[in-house]
């Protein structure tokens, strides 16, 4: 019996993450899509980027097969269902093939981790600077109790994707999974920076209703473009109780 109201039927994970692993044929597929996705924006959209269609669009084959092969980032990508029933939870068997038989509705990058401990004063200052340093960083095989940083970045959902949920669900399920290192790894805290356009007001809503906090209230500046930016952060402590469940 009908009481008037819409009944909305539950929306399946559509997120899948791009492998590292691909053969030639498969990364070029890949960067044709990832490129063609990444180029709509910067076009359509310049106002959620920090980067330009004019200096992206001129960027050789090598450069694109970098970010996708990059191994201190992931690349996570909102499939569009063929129904709304359609389960698309990502698994290493499936997840090239539904890359190929759906569209692309978005995508979303998270770099890391680097590694902070106690009394480093980036910590507090600027913990983004650490994506910005000329110097290779490398991750100590010893991190427990100390604070993994990632970044989180490249956020875009085409027009025919949004209002849909798919720009939340790539936030989560890209924090999902770096949680789930944070905790392997046995640190005592993961922080999660974004450097978002102060132009940019429905993702800064956006990252707000997914718990990120404007970093002390100010802007702050974006080293490649040397141009103002807002910095949020989404603070998570990683609990012993979580530990224990890894070691079991």
């Amino acid at each position: 019996m009908s009481n008037g109201k819409t009944i909305k039927m539950p929306i399946p994970n559509n997120i899948t993450s791009i492998p590292k692993h691909l053969a030639h044929g498969e990364l070029e597929a890949v960067i044709m899509r990832y490129k063609a996705l990444r180029l709509l924006g910067l076009k359509e959209h310049p106002e959620a980027f920090s980067s330009k269609y004019e200096i992206e669009v001129k960027f050789p084959r090598e450069r694109w097969v970098s970010r996708i092969e990059n191994s201190a980032a992931k690349t996570f990508i909102a499939l569009n269902p063929h129904s709304d029933s359609e389960a698309l939870e990502d698994d290493n068997e499936h997840s090239i093939p539904r890359l190929f038989s759906h569209d692309w509705l978005g995508t979303i990058t998270i770099q890391g981790p680097k590694i902070l401990y106690e009394g480093d004063e980036m910590l507090s200052k600027a913990p983004w600077d650490l994506f910005f340093r000329v110097e290779e960083s490398s991750v100590s095989a010893d991190v427990a109790g100390g604070t993994t940083v990632y970044m989180l970045g490249a956020l875009f959902v085409q027009d025919s994707g949004r209002r849909k949920g798919n720009g939340r669900r790539l936030i989560e399920r890209a924090v999902e999974e770096v949680y789930k290192e944070a905790v392997e790894s046995r640190v005592s805290r993961m922080l999660v920076v974004v450097i978002a356009e102060p132009r940019n007001d429905s993702a800064l809503r956006l990252y707000k209703a997914c718990g990120f906090k404007i970093w002390e209230d100010k802007l702050v500046l974006y080293l490649p473009w040397e141009q103002q930016c807002v910095a949020m952060t989404l603070d998570v402590s990683v609990t012993e109780d979580q530990k224990e469940r890894i070691v079991r």
